[in-house]
């Protein structure tokens, strides 16, 4: 399985520059020639770099290895370099891969969604060489613990709302690791109970009073306000999820 790109002059520097930067042993990899690059004019000059594919080999390349090599090629393909910072299994099993770039907020997206969507293809393509769920975990920038830290803070906030007015509120429509935020975040109060509604991957948590003995109060809901646009970021200015998630589905059908 291709994982990565690599333009050099002999088969030994497109290794060298591949397994450097996977940070791995050359030895974990294979190497094929795309295409044989060409002398200067008139056979003078500079000879022009070849392309290579650096593959990974069954049952040999490390997880983390294809997980870094899929993610910087289809990102490549976007126009964008990216550099891993940071690689770990967490206790829970994921793979946490996180990446620093100048094209971050284009990356991350209008709330995270290209990140969610370019996490969704990597995790696709990678269990289709492993046979089995990698669970990749991506990040760029530190936008998910940010963004962690924004979502508790709203959670918070509007549960005292909630408290005070006496009314339910309902969220705006979040993922799923999201909505777990919220639901944990306010799960040790007594006077407030969570609840997710709609269909779909993205669905909104309702939080609501408790009346005595620890029942919701049936209430009108809070207005929308403000309150919410405190979980946007800095990097959510631009909107690029509908464009780059079908560049990206092409990208993976040109793969099959």
């Amino acid at each position: 399985m291709q994982i990565l790109e690599t333009f050099a002059k002999s088969e030994k520097e497109a290794l060298e520059l591949g397994a450097s930067y996977l940070e791995v042993d050359a030895s974990m990899l294979e190497l094929t020639l795309h295409k044989k690059g060409g002398s200067g004019f008139l056979g003078m000059g500079n000879k022009n770099p070849s392309v290579y594919h650096i593959n990974a080999i069954p049952d040999k390349t490390p997880k983390e290895v294809v997980a870094k090599g899929v993610t910087a090629t289809l990102l490549s393909y976007l126009g964008f370099s990216i550099q891993f910072t940071s690689c770990e299994t967490r206790d829970d099993g994921k793979l946490y891969l996180e990446m620093s770039s100048t094209h971050a907020g284009h990356i991350i997206g209008r709330k995270g969604k290209t990140l969610e969507s370019l996490q969704f293809l990597v995790n696709l393509m990678v269990e289709k060489f492993l046979k089995e769920p990698p669970k990749i975990l991506l990040d760029i920038e530190k936008y998910r613990s940010r963004r962690e830290d924004q979502i508790t803070s709203m959670a918070v906030k509007s549960a005292d709302q909630v408290v005070r007015s006496g009314r339910s509120k309902l969220l705006n429509p979040l993922n799923p690791y999201e909505r777990r935020l919220v639901h944990v975040a306010l799960q040790e109060r007594e006077d407030v109970t969570t609840e997710s509604q709609g269909n779909g991957v993205y669905k909104r948590v309702r939080i609501m009073p408790l009346g005595e003995g620890g029942q919701p109060i049936a209430a009108a809901d809070i207005p929308d306000s403000a309150d919410d646009s405190q979980t946007e970021s800095s990097y959510d200015s631009e909107d690029y999820y509908e464009e780059q998630s079908a560049m990206a589905r092409e990208m993976q059908n040109s793969e099959e």
